[in-house]
């Protein structure tokens, strides 16, 4: 195995090896704390064959200066200028993304004792804290599934068997490709869970609004919509909730995570932890009607009143829709500053979710089917504003620098719609990993619909490393 050591932007080499025209004399590449740029300084001996080509082996680098500059005032359009690297015993070549790039000469030039056709020099090179594989992984795909959160196995099999995500800090996701299998999908929520963070076999990513405690002001109701709301235990039930005066705040019911998760199961409990955008699915009974709703965290036997509390959202819709309901933790104590020791796990049996609404306009009612929890603590994207026609693909994608973008696409590669997008960290974390998904045609939530996440060799994502690849 031999060394790699060169700069590359798209096929074109600028090679720097222990042996050539340029070789290195020292480089001791730096470590990232967290992900953030770090400097490097490295120093080259250029030994040519005349001052001619000395001068185009000094020019290489004016080039990549100028492709530096580009790439970094013009990231959506211009080719990237890479630093790739392998030691001479190590299996796998890595890159980083070279921010910035600038050079000093510290020995040669015009001066009696000029040594012909040699040159030493001191490179600055500023990169990208990580660095990455060089040619991209394909993930496993998700065939057409309908479903109020919809579980998607990323580390499932693409052509042969499974791969977990390898590396040590979390892959860069280059392209995700979402397909209309059925309706044009307007809004797609997406969060990331990690085997290394919490349980991810026992996760359960839909709370059946039915599966709760009513109050007065909530009842299930008397026919099931099957086709239109949330499969599960209800079988497709949901809760109406019927206020009592207008204006007025009232509890219409709570759900606990033992009416999730089962009674007294607290070996499940970790897969309920983390923190998450709560959305509501729900819809009122009349056009002429509005309502604000708010979702209240806490534990069974708290006073109402001490409940955290969420945003209020205004609901107006007459077809079933999610409503954002505000970011949570569960459960809501710190577990480590009010740790098991003093407060058994078990206790976490009483997390509750509490659903308070006040009527502002109107006569009707409320429909509530189901609350879906969206991890956002690992990583999220959030895309709306997307539909076009069932042909349509929806595309998140991250360039090297790490600004994501959100498209409708057409199968005939051509970009339709540009979305609205709001991300936060979507990288895949090492090992075994999940992402749900919560999704919408426009203006409604139909349960027939139907999501898919297409694995071609395109959909790729990229491992990255602190420091050496090795054999990964």
């Amino acid at each position: 195995m031999a060394i790699v050591w060169k700069f590359r932007y798209d096929s074109t080499d600028v090679t720097m090896q222990a042996t050539g025209d340029a070789t290195t004399e020292q480089w001791i590449a730096a470590v990232s704390r967290n992900g953030e740029d770090v400097e490097e300084n490295i120093s080259l001996f250029i030994d040519d064959t005349s001052d001619n080509a000395l001068a185009t082996e000094i020019q290489l680098f004016d080039d990549l200066i100028l492709r530096v500059k580009r790439y970094r005032e013009n990231p959506s359009y211009e080719t990237p200028v890479w630093l790739h690297a392998k030691r001479a015993g190590e299996t796998g070549e890595r890159r980083a993304l070279v921010k910035q790039l600038s050079y000093t000469l510290t020995s040669g030039g015009f001066t009696p004792d000029a040594r012909q056709s040699k040159q030493s020099m001191q490179l600055s090179v500023v990169r990208g804290g990580y660095w990455e594989e060089t040619t991209g992984t394909q993930y496993g795909g998700l065939a057409a599934v309908a479903g109020a959160s919809v579980e998607w196995d990323y580390t499932g099999a693409v052509t042969v068997a499974a791969h977990d995500v390898v590396g040590d800090v979390p892959a860069r996701m280059g392209v995700l490709l979402f397909v209309n299998a059925t309706e044009p999908l307007d809004k797609i929520y997406a969060g990331i869970r990690s085997a290394d963070v919490r349980r991810i076999t026992d996760y359960t990513s839909i709370w059946e609004c039915e599966d709760g405690t009513n109050t007065a002001r909530g009842a299930d109701d008397a026919i099931s919509e099957v086709d239109l709301s949330s499969p599960g235990s209800g079988s497709g039930a949901f809760v109406v909730g019927t206020p009592s005066a207008s204006d007025t705040w009232e509890e219409y019911f709570s759900i606990n995570i033992d009416d999730v998760y089962g009674l007294n199961v607290p070996s499940y409990y970790n897969a309920a932890f983390g923190t998450f955008l709560w959305l509501l699915r729900c819809k009122v009974g009349a056009a002429s009607n509005t309502f604000q709703v708010q979702l209240r965290w806490g534990y069974e036997g708290m006073a109402d009143a001490d409940y955290v509390r969420g945003p209020i959202v205004e609901v107006t819709n007459t077809a079933w829709d999610y409503a954002e309901m505000g970011v949570q933790k569960i459960p809501p104590r710190d577990v480590k500053a009010l740790t098991r020791a003093t407060l058994n796990e078990s206790f976490e049996g009483l997390v509750s979710v509490q659903v308070w609404v006040k009527r502002t306009l109107g006569a009707s009612t409320l429909k509530l089917d189901c609350l879906c929890p969206i991890a956002v603590d690992e990583g999220y994207v959030i895309l709306k504003e997307a539909a076009t026609a069932v042909s349509d693909a929806i595309i998140f994608c991250q360039e090297p620098a790490g600004r994501a973008y959100g498209y409708s696409f057409l199968s005939t590669a051509s970009v339709v719609k540009i979305c609205t997008l709001d991300s936060g960290a979507f990288a895949l974390p090492p090992g075994d990993g999940r992402v749900d998904l919560v999704y919408t045609r426009d203006g409604s939530s139909v349960l027939t619909d139907t999501i898919e996440v297409s694995s071609t060799v395109l959909t790729l994502y990229y491992e990255r490393w602190r420091t050496l690849r090795g054999s990964e």
